[in-house]
This record gives C-alpha cells, structure tokens and sequence, in this order.
C-alpha cells in the first residue's frame, strides 16, 4: 500500500513549525554571554559562557494600560544590564554585576564593609585586592554614603571591590536597564587557548 504523501509532507511542516517556535522562544528568552572582565571572580570568570534568563525581568502584561514587571531582581542575583555612564550620553556601560541594594533601601559603605539599613551585609563572595582604605573625599570605592536606593532602581556592585567599575561610579540601574539575570555557566574555556581547548570542566553548570 502507497503512503499518503500529503500526510508526510503535513508533519514535515509541524515540526518546521515547532522548531521554528522553539527557536523564537529560545532567542526571546535567553542571552549568551561572554565574560572577559576580572570585576566577578571567583563567581565568573574570563572565558566563561553563561546563560542569561531574560524572561525573570522583562516579561510584563498589560493592566490597565501600563507594563507590571515580573520577577523583580533579589539581592545576590548576578544581572546583566545596559545603562549609561554618568557625564556621557554617547557612552554605555554593559555588564553584569550583583544586586547589592533593592528600591527604597538605604545603604552605606564604610571601610570596604556594606551596610544595608545601617546592619553589615554579610558577603562571602567578595574579595580584595588593595589593603588600601580610601576616605569620601577621596575616593568612592571604600566610603560611600549613606544614600537611599531609588524606587525603580537597584544598586549593583562587582565581587571583586578594589578594581571593579560599578554603580559606586557610574550611579544606579533602573529597572528598564536590566536585560536579565544570569543561570548558570555553559561553557568555560582559558581565553589564551580557544574556545574548545583549555576547557574548565568544573567550572560548567556552576
């Protein structure tokens, strides 16, 4: 008995349909990035590969005629953002940096040490490189504040404090800014080597 060709050639189309679904959804939904700065070890380093969710932050419904965020950022999550450098329209900063402080928190640094609603905020991930303590007048990296975190608005900082560019210098991210928050690393590989030698393996899903 002959097969229908049309049955054949209509489930050739579903799954073109399909994959063609999938796709779209997977470049709505997700960004790859490439990490080739220092500002985030030992949580990310350069030559890793990670995935960003951007549906956490930027999937929104209309009521009543304005946007409603879901999934606002948290303290701690690690998020990929665009904003522009203070002092310089034509210039943008993209990065991805750790929620220090949430909308309408007040915020202090003092010696090196945060301090979020005048408690110390514990953060086992950071590190220091300079022994170095500069004061306010000097510099904004060690004192800082206190200052109240905008609504809208969070206040990021990179893991690494001594040497990281990050909302201490450039001011706050809105919410619009924020492209996403980071997954997990797909891949990482030592950058002078290539992409497909020198691969950390431990480093992958972490």
């Amino acid at each position: 008995m002959r097969k229908n060709p049309e049955k054949k050639d209509f489930s050739f189309y579903i799954v073109a349909v399909f994959l063609s679904l999938f796709f779209l959804l997977y470049v709505l939904i997700f960004d790859n990035v490439l990490i080739t700065s220092p500002g985030m070890e030992p949580s990310l380093k350069d030559g890793d590969y990670v995935l960003v969710n951007n549906i956490k932050v930027l999937l929104s419904v209309p009521i009543v005629g304005k946007l409603t965020k879901f999934g606002k950022p948290e303290r701690g999550d690690l998020i990929f953002f665009e904003t522009k450098a203070q002092g310089d329209d034509a210039e943008k900063v993209t990065s991805i940096l750790r929620v220090v402080g949430l909308p309408g928190e007040t915020l202090e640094i003092i010696n090196k040490g945060v301090f979020v609603e005048r408690k110390p905020f514990e953060e086992p991930y950071t590190t220091f490189d300079d022994s170095k303590v500069y004061p306010s007048g000097l510099s904004v990296r060690d004192n800082l504040g206190p200052f109240v975190v905008p609504d809208n608005s969070y206040f990021l900082m990179g893991d690494r404090r001594d040497i990281t560019t990050d909302c201490r210098f450039f001011g706050f991210v809105n919410t619009e800014e924020i492209q996403g928050e980071v997954l997990f690393i797909y891949w990482s590989t030592d950058p002078n080597n290539g992409i497909f030698r020198g691969i950390r393996w431990e480093r992958i899903g972490s």
